[in-house]
């Protein structure tokens, strides 16, 4: 139980990483910005940011919750 804990809250929380990446490409490719620089990021903050967040937050806690069940598991034995 403490292995498949620790793996999916590894999945997890790299899934809600993909998430806001994926967030950012798509944002990129699409406004026609030409670099990836501070101008693309307040744009990113000011648009999109946030539902990206809304979207990952859930992935990432219930991660963050594995992990912490599997190392509760793993210190206990």
């Amino acid at each position: 139980m403490k292995w498949i804990a620790l793996i999916f809250g590894i999945l997890f929380i790299i899934a809600a990483w993909i998430i806001v990446q994926v967030g950012k490409g798509v944002l990129f490719t699409h406004s026609g910005f030409e670099a990836w620089d501070s101008t693309f990021l307040a744009a990113y903050r000011d648009c999109c940011f946030m539902t990206d967040l809304r979207t990952a937050a859930p992935f990432g806690l219930l991660g963050i919750a594995m992990l912490g069940f599997a190392a509760w598991k793993f210190v206990r034995n």
